[in-house]
């Protein structure tokens, strides 16, 4: 009985061990655990840009040419992040950091990822200390489908030459969009931005509101069938806090600045090549706002 118990105590720390050795091992080679590791310990910084997002943004927002252009930036988005892990991720950073100028928040395109109301990107639950003690936290469990992930970007030669700079993960690869514009009226309007999926908008927009930063979000682009024809949108709280949400989804923006055969990933994700381009639509949509009334 007691050698039963000895193996199953052996057991049990070669498991929690083998759980420590994939734990580490995400640190090292993850793309997106080596960025967090390194934005959750930012301390004293002075970025002037904060971009926050999901992998549309990761990929889509040139955060180099933002800094080269603007004042420096860094991107502080993941893919699979929820609105609610920008902002825990946001209040971090302003708690040990010194104010930035421009908060920019980007939405994925046709609203696809805000369907729930209330989740947490696991890779910031492990690093903002929100693990919880059950089966389910233990790294293999929780980062199992990143074994998966990464494991395909290692037989890619895109992946493997991929690269983080200023936070954006920057890819060559091409998919053409094949796609043909249908002139959708999909509705874009402020009562979308306020419904539960878009929750935590509003304390990330008071938060700026609070300190002086100027917010402003942006609709990211798609491929042709999935672009419209709907007009930016100003979002309003009860509290007072308003900003504005520009729609780059826009068949008149995107189409005639996007190049279907060489600027795209996926539908709805751009490679660097498309960041190249989109960042001009975004510096003009700063400046127009920086010319006017941010809030």
């Amino acid at each position: 009985m007691r050698k039963f118990g000895v193996f199953l105590a052996f057991l049990l720390i070669a498991f929690l061990a083998v759980n420590a050795l994939y734990l580490f091992a995400l640190s090292k080679v993850d793309a997106e655990f080596r960025k967090t590791d390194e934005s959750v310990n930012f301390t004293d910084e002075s970025f002037e840009i904060l971009v926050l997002g999901n992998s549309t943004a990761l990929d889509g927002v040139n955060t180099q040419m933002l800094s080269d252009s603007l004042g420096a930036a860094y991107n502080f988005s993941l893919a699979g992040s929820s609105i609610e892990s920008n902002y825990i991720q946001l209040e971090h950073y302003l708690a040990r950091n010194n104010r930035p100028e421009f908060v920019l928040f980007f939405l994925s395109s046709c609203h696809i990822n805000y369907n729930r109301e209330y989740v947490v990107n696991p890779i910031i639950e492990n690093y903002y200390g929100l693990w919880r003690f059950k089966l389910a936290e233990l790294p293999l469990f929780k980062f199992r489908w990143l074994f998966i992930e990464n494991f395909k970007k290692l037989l890619s030669s895109d992946h493997r030459n991929s690269s983080v700079v200023a936070g954006q993960l920057i890819l060559e690869r091409t998919v053409a969009d094949g796609t043909v514009f249908e002139n959708s009226s999909n509705p874009n309007c402020a009562t979308d931005y306020q419904s539960k999926g878009y929750a935590f908008l509003k304390p990330i927009a008071q938060q700026c509101a609070d300190r002086g930063i100027k917010f402003l979000a942006f609709e990211m682009p798609c491929w042709s069938w999935k672009q419209n024809n709907c007009d930016d949108v100003y979002v309003g709280f009860d509290s007072g806090v308003k900003f504005k949400v520009v729609n780059l989804n826009r068949r008149d923006i995107a189409g005639p600045l996007l190049n279907s055969r060489a600027d795209w990933l996926s539908e709805n994700h751009l490679n660097y090549s498309g960041s190249v381009k989109l960042f001009e639509a975004i510096k003009g949509a700063i400046m127009e706002e920086e010319s006017g009334n941010f809030q």
